[in-house]
């Protein structure tokens, strides 16, 4: 007969890994007790709302950003659209400002989505016509960018920004290109701060997802309510894959930024190079802005050729680099930002935020940097 007593004198214990729980749904012990966890949320009641999983990932997500609170969602456009409707519906009769110098996207989701609905939508160039804007907005304004933007890797000057906006003024960040080892943007006066989990936080090439993170608990509370009423739910499987890889974030990060910094500056070099954008060489404009608000410009380069042809040419000569839309994980990945992230883009757009036909953009993995750039020279090379 097997002895079921529980032993005297062990330990407590935890787990080191928070358990992954795959109920959909959680049961109670009476409906007084299922009506308060519905009320008051104390307590799991369905995993469209929350899950212990996604708790746990949750919490760390926020010590991250160094924020009260963080919801995790499916996917980063999730977390774009959760932040533009949370500002959308801040307050009637103000302004949605989203930058022109976004990813694609957002650009859609501003133009096909937002400005169908009859939001009013402001869409100027980082720089001088988001400053000469920031102070005319009215109340309840909500304004969005990108720290560093896709794909050039400007830096918008966050605190100018926040200085310059009427009190009151929603301000969001996307600042995926960043990673929160690099720059938090909550730090620097935004009120919410997301992130395309794909990407670095994620930093494998096997889970999709998203987070939003802020302090102004109302704020994020509507985010936490448009989630639960749209749906964009975080599987348990993903919440723990992107817990995991959060264990070797900065590891990761610090690695793909040194690379980065050494092939920008052999890339600045090379002939057939027309112009290379990364804020850690001294003749990008946001050079000194970025030394004194992140940490480093990134792990994401972009480089231009003299065109379209030029670009196919180099990016289908990679052998060790691989072609892909999506960055941030171990593998170092070439695109070509005006046929895939900004196809969306008129020509006049594209023209305006500085995507040319022969950009490129490259997201540094943590490959031997040598080999990396041995790979880019055979390309490049070839154009002679």
């Amino acid at each position: 007969m097997t002895n079921t007593r529980k032993p005297e004198n062990v330990p407590a214990s935890v787990p080191m890994n928070p358990p992954v729980v795959n109920s959909t749904t959680f049961g109670f012990a009476s409906t007084a007790e299922m009506v308060e966890a519905t009320v008051s949320r104390k307590g799991y009641l369905y995993s469209r709302w929350d899950n212990p999983t996604l708790a746990a990932l949750e919490q760390r997500l926020a010590s991250l950003e160094g924020a009260e609170r963080a919801v995790a969602v499916g996917s980063g456009m999730a977390a774009i659209s959760l932040v533009l409707f949370a500002g959308a519906l801040h307050r009637p009769g103000g302004v949605v400002v989203v930058a022109a110098d976004v990813y694609g996207g957002t650009h859609q989701l501003a133009e096909e989505v937002l400005r169908p609905l009859g939001v009013t939508i402001e869409r100027p160039t980082i720089g001088a016509e988001l400053m000469a804007l920031a102070p005319t907005l009215p109340p309840g304004s909500h304004v969005h960018i990108e720290v560093p933007t896709n794909p050039l890797i400007r830096v918008p000057d966050l605190p100018a920004l926040r200085a310059a906006v009427p009190e009151g003024t929603t301000i969001s960040v996307d600042a995926t290109f960043a990673s929160p080892t690099v720059f938090r943007a909550l730090e620097h006066g935004a009120d919410l701060s997301a992130h395309s989990a794909t990407k670095y936080l994620g930093g494998h090439h096997d889970v999709l997802a998203g987070v939003v993170s802020g302090n102004n608990e109302a704020l994020m509370q509507r985010v936490w309510n448009l989630r639960k009423l749209l749906g964009p739910s975080l599987d348990s499987d993903a919440c723990y894959r992107l817990w995991r890889s959060l264990e070797t974030l900065e590891l990761r990060v610090d690695r793909q930024c040194a690379n980065t910094e050494l092939l920008a500056a052999r890339l600045n070099e090379h002939p057939a190079v027309t112009a290379t954008h990364h804020p850690c060489l001294p003749t990008h404009p946001d050079h000194a802005l970025c030394k004194t608000m992140m940490k480093s410009g990134g792990a994401v380069v972009s480089f231009e050729l003299p065109d379209g042809d030029s670009a196919a040419k180099v990016a289908d000569a990679l052998e060790l680099i691989v072609n892909a839309p999506s960055l941030g994980g171990t593998r170092t990945t070439i695109s070509w930002p005006a046929g895939v992230s900004h196809y969306a883009l008129t020509p006049e757009e594209k023209a305006s935020t500085g995507v040319a036909a022969g950009l490129l953009r490259l997201a540094v993995g943590i490959e031997d940097v040598d080999a990396l750039w041995a790979d880019l020279q055979q390309a490049l090379d070839g154009l002679r």
